[in-house]
């Protein structure tokens, strides 16, 4: 049976390893329960959380014993905090495991065409299997996601055979890319034997730490639980100590070690190792003052437990540290200078002492615990720490000098020993180091070795300026990927600058435009750059010179969104690049390029007059995306698919779009792609009226917003807050970016509304004003044009602006079957012709506007969005209470009535104040200057209705010649001489 378990395990009859399970009867019990769920073909991941020394790792040793017993294959797969462990490395663990298990027959079977791509995580594969292509070459995001699809291929196909449990150890010091393998196959895994385990310190991992969005997330899935752990109860610690001593431990004692510990199990193991070998166990005076000794830190811990060992084992244990958690017996003798048989004493003296556990490898130890390691690394000099790191490093390059090294590792130990010098050789490594974490995807990994690279050439002086610029190019880019929830990266922006003034220096124009490029990150609206990002893609145009250059496509196509974007969509040279980055692109026939290009030229036509331009590029785009294996262009073409289906009412197809764009984005983990997705996610649910989630949706795209730019998605909760009534909980003002932001007068018109709502009108005005002087409503040019319209209607209304109400009115007209959508703010607007109708009863055009609003309400009606089902009953009973024709009043009640149920149905309390308002306002009036008793008024009521004399009759159990006598009264009553004038009378003055 495959059995691939913790390279540490105590033995069972020791003592000291049973502390972990006692007391966690309620943790095991719930990890059986995932076990069997797991079993039953139902795939689990199960996070357990703790602080250092609490028993995560001992609690999976134990759910690991219960799976073997079930006849389930067990990988290990554990996490350093070392940096020199390369990307992957605990799934590299693991698969080796498992390839352990296969022949190389089976092995080829399995892996078949994914066998490259794996072997980049595993160089064992290229060892067994000789003659492998060379890997495609794809964008990273492609890469990525194909290694992660085979490397849940070979876990389902494991798990076919036999069921698979995996333990990720410490994975608060996992790279990036394993905690996104570990999200992708917790989704993968639903329908197959698995359970995967994985332990980490929540004290590691704060809000800023880059594991913390990935674990979010992963939380999330359904098939995930978390299980924390705190300190063990005092009736644990008590068996514990009994179970040591071999009786029951005075109360005092007990109660003191339970409270110096707050029941953290390593600790408690510390203390009652010391006061065993103290002789203190069983004595009654042990917990007086003075008397107990409680270790204050993890270092004072593992200090005094040292100080009983001898130097040569001190000195061994020192060294290992240094190398890392895990080590042989001869490396530590080789960096310590120190005979195999001192070593191997000194190891042997180690392990009885329970700081060492032998591995499966012969000649191979790790620590007991993670905790050991930390306290003997930071008790060491730091002098004393660079020489060992120096040697590691010099002993690691002598066992390799015949393959490839390990360079993460190499770049490690010589960066930590950078105080001796060898600047050269830590640039070398480091780089190295860098191109490795490139091709493995881990981009927060390959910034770190880049800027160590960087920090090696300026410490030693380097005049190298053509190796810095490439350094500088490699780290911008990798910070790019890295990224944050806003796709805003200043440190990138500030390296790829420094790269570009060196490739301008060098006359290196390729080097120019790759930093250009790059400058713009991987936001779609390219703002962040500012005027110096157009000067540097301008300046690398020139350069390049004339010619079929895939950079040239790159070059023209970024400029031209970022021209377009800057002249709020009139640019006719953006549209001239854009068009010349797709003949460019055709012509060098290179499908990466052409995605780029149709991206480009997509977006230089983002407006509403653009709709069947766009919606082909964006069809073309989805294509030559998947053609050059680049999801990251595929998401962007699926987004603004999404943006077209929704502006021409077609919601299934914009729903199908959002999981396809959603779907790419959780399993990239590419952060400003999350960002995006949770507030598109957030638009659909606002304009379904699914409050409850669209509050979720714009909570999580805040909390993915990393930059001190003012936030594309500030417009959706002014939005939610205003729909639910609830503006009073808007945590900042709307802030207004810079005029290099395309979404500048999007934000500026819902400041405008929201200072309306708070009936700040002279502040309103001064941005309506600023709006109209922009002239930015004049063509529909821009994929903002329509939130800016939407907006300018309340307030041109508001303001009773006749002028500017016709203006808008000639210029929406064209788009009355549209639904109204904004990408860049992510704010869905409904039908346009809502807006027609809202203008038309302005200008008093009657029947131009029940036109229009009727539109309006059977869209609404027939998309399911209910908030603008409930604004066209508004919007309609404002139009019959203003029009003052007969029955205009009483169908205006009715309307006003169903507009405050359908707002009351979805919690659209936003809306209700102006639904009762009306309502009030058209209430009868029961005026007494006409004298109508109250008979008169029921009869009344119901010749307003329209029914005739034998009908009210019925209704009133009246002869007809009593309804008859009613009727003359009530024309008398109110100076009238037919049925039509007496109904038009009652409804002028309100007495129905």
């Amino acid at each position: 049976m495959l059995d691939a378990g913790p390279p540490a395990v105590e033995s069972a009859t020791n003592s000291l390893a049973a502390l972990p399970f006692v007391g966690r009867d309620a943790e095991l019990s719930a990890l059986v329960d995932a076990l069997d769920r797991a079993l039953a073909g139902h795939g689990q991941s199960v996070l357990l959380i703790g602080e250092p020394g609490i028993g995560k790792t001992r609690l999976a040793e134990r759910i690991s014993a219960t799976a073997r017993d079930r006849q389930t294959g067990v990988f290990w797969g554990n996490c350093y905090e070392w940096e020199g462990a390369p990307p992957f490395w605990p799934w590299a663990q693991i698969l080796r495991a498992w390839m352990g298990t296969q022949d190389d027959a089976g092995l080829r079977q399995v892996l078949g065409a994914n066998a490259s791509l794996v072997a980049q995580i595993v160089p064992d594969v290229a060892e067994r299997l000789v003659d492998l292509p060379a890997v495609a070459r794809l964008e990273p995001e492609a890469r990525l996601f194909r290694l992660l699809a085979a490397t849940s291929a070979i876990l389902r196909n494991a798990a076919r055979r036999q069921p698979v449990m995996i333990v990720l150890d410490d994975i608060h010091w996992a790279d990036r890319p394993s905690l996104q393998l570990l999200h992708f196959l917790t989704q993968e895994i639903r329908d197959v034997p698995v359970l995967i385990v994985a332990t980490y310190r929540n004290v590691e991992v704060g809000r800023d730490h880059p594991a913390a969005p990935i674990l979010a997330d992963l939380a999330r899935e359904p098939n995930c639980r978390r299980l924390g752990l705190r300190g063990l109860p005092k009736p644990q610690i008590a068996r514990f100590m009994a179970l040591v001593a071999g009786s029951a431990q005075p109360p005092s004692l007990v109660d003191a070690v339970t409270e110096e510990t707050a029941g953290n199990p390593f600790f408690v193991a510390e203390v009652v190792r010391l006061l065993a070998d103290e002789g203190m166990l069983g004595r009654t005076d042990a917990s007086e003052s003075g008397r107990l000794r409680v270790p204050e830190s993890v270092r004072e811990a593992i200090h005094r437990r040292l100080s009983g060992l001898s130097d040569a084992c001190n000195r061994v244990l020192a060294t290992a540290s240094v190398i890392g958690g895990q080590f042989d017996v001869g490396s530590v003798g080789t960096v310590a200078e120190c005979p195999t048989f001192e070593v191997l004493g000194a190891v042997d003296e180690a392990t009885r002492a329970h700081l060492l556990v032998p591995t499966d490898l012969p000649g191979t130890f790790c620590f007991g615990h993670a905790l050991v390691q930390e306290g003997l690394y930071q008790e060491m000099p730091a002098a004393e720490r660079a020489r060992l790191h120096l040697k590691v490093a010099e002993t690691l390059e002598a066992k390799t000098s015949d393959r490839e090294p390990p360079w993460e590792e190499l770049a490690h130990h010589y960066y930590q020993a950078m105080p001796l010098g060898h600047f050269s050789r830590i640039a070398d490594c480091a780089e190295r180091a860098g191109d490795a974490a490139v091709t493995r995807l881990a981009w927060d990994s390959a910034t770190t070795q880049f800027r160590r690279a960087l920090e090696a050439l300026d410490a030693g002086r380097s005049t190298d300026d053509a190796r810095r610029c490439e350094l500088l190019l490699a780290l911008g880019e990798a910070q790019n990927r890295a990224g944050s929830g806003s796709g805003d990266v200043p440190a990138a922006r500030d390296n790829l600058w420094r790269a570009f003034v060196l490739a301008r220096a060098l006359g290196h124009p390729e080097g120019m435009a790759r930093a250009a490029v790059a400058h713009v990150g991987l936001n779609i609206v390219g703002a962040f750059g500012g005027v110096q990002q157009v000067e540097m893609l301008e300046e690398s145009l020139s350069a390049l010179g004339p010619g079929d250059h895939p950079l040239r496509v790159q070059v023209l196509g970024r400029l031209a969104v970022d021209l377009h974007n800057r002249s709020n969509g009139r640019s006719h040279r953006a549209q001239v690049l854009s068009d010349d980055a797709v003949a460019i692109a055709d012509r060098l026939a290179d499908p990466a390029q052409r995605a780029f290009a149709l991206w480009a030229h997509m977006c230089a036509r983002s407006g509403p007059d653009d709709l069947r331009q766009r919606a082909q590029d964006a069809v073309g785009l989805i294509a030559m995306a998947d053609q050059a294996g680049d999801p990251l262009f595929g998401a962007w073409g699926h987004l603004y698919r999404l943006t077209c289906f929704l502006e021409v009412g077609n919601l299934a197809g914009a729903e199908r779009e959002m999981a396809s764009f959603a779907g790419f984005g959780e399993r990239a983990h590419i952060p400003y792609l999350a960002q995006r997705a949770a507030a598109f996610h957030g638009m659909i649910d606002l304009v379904l009226g699914r409050y409850a989630d669209a509050e979720q949706r714009i909570a999580k795209a805040r909390d993915l917003w990393q930059s001190d730019s003012p936030r594309q998605h500030q417009c959706q909760e002014f939005v939610l807050l205003r729909e639910l009534g609830r503006l009073e909980e808007l945590a900042e003002d709307i802030t207004v970016p810079n005029e290099l932001h395309v979404w500048r007068q999007s934000a500026q018109a819902h400041r405008m509304c929201l200072a309306l709502d708070r009936g700040q009108v002279d502040v309103a005005r001064l941005d309506y004003e600023g709006l109209i002087a922009t002239d930015r409503m004049r063509e529909a040019t821009t994929d903002t044009w329509f939130s800016v319209v939407a907006r300018l209607t309340e307030a041109a209304i508001a303001f009773h602006d006749g002028p500017h109400c016709s203006d808008v009115y000639d210029r929406l007209r064209p788009f009355a079957d549209r639904i109204g959508v904004d990408g860049r703010v992510a704010v869905c607007y409904g039908p346009m012709s809502l807006y027609l109708g809202q203008l038309a009863a302005e200008l008093a055009q009657w029947e131009d506007s029940q036109v229009h609003l009727n539109r309006s309400l059977a869209i609404s009606e027939r998309l399911g969005l209910r908030p603008f089902v409930a604004r066209s009953l508004l919007a309609l009973a404002q139009l019959h209470a203003k029009r003052h024709r007969p029955g205009d009043r009483r169908t205006a009640r009715k309307l006003a009535q169903r507009a405050l149920d359908e707002a009351a149905a979805i919690g659209m309390r936003g809306l209700e104040p102006s639904c009762r308002d009306l309502l009030a306002s058209l209430a009868p009036c029961h005026d007494a200057r006409f004298g109508l008793t109250a008979r008169e008024l029921e009869v009344l009521h119901l010749v307003a209705d329209g029914l005739t004399d034998a009908a009210i009759a019925q209704r009133l159990a009246l002869s007809p010649r009593t309804v008859n006598s009613h009727l003359t009264s009530i024309y008398t009553k109110l100076d009238v001489s037919s049925r039509r004038g007496a109904a038009q009378a009652a409804d002028e003055f309100g007495l129905v």
